[in-house]
């Protein structure tokens, strides 16, 4: 009787890990991009440009967050490589260079001080002002806009390193399993599967919309809210964003550099869009300030955010919606004649 029992739960269990095996290797076709954030490429953006420029060139600076560093997807697929890509596929007599200065939890404060005052050295990501942006010496430069911009939290530049370090050597991950009603689950086993399945990834990427969906969890229209609350005029981000982007000008005129600025939707509810008044006010204001603007709402808008997403579990822009952000750029930089008014050097 004993061995009767003993052998239907061995054979229960090699059922289970069997249909676990299965479900498994079918997320992994299904969704060859979902995998650990440590499997992200997590190297310089601006790794293998020297600061001193070749004659001939044309130098473009990109300053933005983790948008702009392409968190989620490989590097010649984030959109300033795809850019230079399409500059250089113009068939002109000079090499465009376009030098991604993206960091992934900074706003428009600390990008500014990227460009001006401090600088990330591309191998060790310690702080060093040898590769602040304005080093590049660029002819034009690009600044990424998402709507975090106005946040009052943010990492110093200082703080890049020792952050993304444990990235990088895959020391953390971003976890699924956390935050508010997360299951409580031994940390070492929590990191092994989030390390390694990516069913666990799927299945716990689902739960936690479902807290969303639920509003446990600040997802849906709790995160709209808190969005939209740093649109405010007396909130003490956007004031510091209006600062940052004041002084952002007052650099491109004193160093004769044209700048531009591109604002990201958020891959949330493109078919109705709930930040469209804060896209125009942002708009309007980086305008007022003489910096001429892009929005790229409009080509997204209407379209399923899902197709846009890094992940099912990360809302960060894949390769898709990095591509669609370079055309954008790319065609209004052209139609501007940004190219015309200060030749390469």
């Amino acid at each position: 009787m004993l061995k009767n029992i003993l052998t239907g739960l061995i054979l229960m269990l090699i059922s289970v890990l069997l249909v676990l095996v299965v479900c498994e290797v079918l997320v992994r076709v299904a969704y060859p991009s979902l995998k650990p954030s440590s499997r992200y490429d997590w190297s310089a953006r601006h790794k293998g440009y020297s600061v001193a420029r070749s004659p001939n060139t044309f130098r473009i600076v990109v300053l933005g967050d983790s948008y702009t560093f392409g968190q989620g997807v490989e590097k010649d697929k984030t959109f300033p490589a795809v850019l230079e890509k399409m500059l250089n596929g113009m068939g002109a007599n000079v090499k465009f260079e376009v030098i991604n200065l993206g960091f992934c939890g900074l706003n428009t404060f600390t990008e500014v001080q990227l460009l001006a005052e401090y600088g990330i050295h591309p191998d060790t990501w310690a702080p060093d002002p040898n590769y602040r942006g304005l080093a590049y010496q660029p002819d034009l430069i690009i600044l990424e806009y998402t709507l975090n911009d106005s946040s009052t939290s943010w990492r110093e530049p200082g703080q890049v390193k020792g952050f993304d370090d444990r990235f990088r050597n895959g020391e953390v991950v971003l976890r699924v399993n956390s935050g508010p009603y997360s299951l409580p689950l031994p940390d070492k086993v929590d990191k092994f599967f989030t390390m390694h399945s990516r069913l666990y990834l799927a299945v716990f990427s689902g739960y936690n919309q479902l807290l969303g969906m639920l509003g446990l969890r600040e997802a849906g229209r709790g995160a709209i809210e808190s969005t939209l609350s740093r649109y405010f005029d007396s909130f003490e981000g956007w004031k510091l964003m209006n600062r940052s982007l004041q002084q952002l000008s007052a650099i491109g005129r004193y160093n004769d550099i044209p700048v531009v600025m591109a604002i990201y939707p958020d891959m949330v509810s493109l078919s109705s869009y709930p930040f469209v008044d804060a896209h125009q006010k942002v708009k309007a204001k980086a305008e007022s300030y003489g910096i001429p603007t892009l929005d790229l709402l409009p080509y997204f808008q209407g379209k399923n955010e899902k197709d846009f997403k890094a992940t099912p579990f990360d809302a960060h822009p894949n390769a898709k919606a990095h591509g669609i952000a370079a055309r954008a750029i790319f065609d209004y930089l052209n139609s501007n004649r940004f190219f015309t008014g200060n030749p390469a050097r």
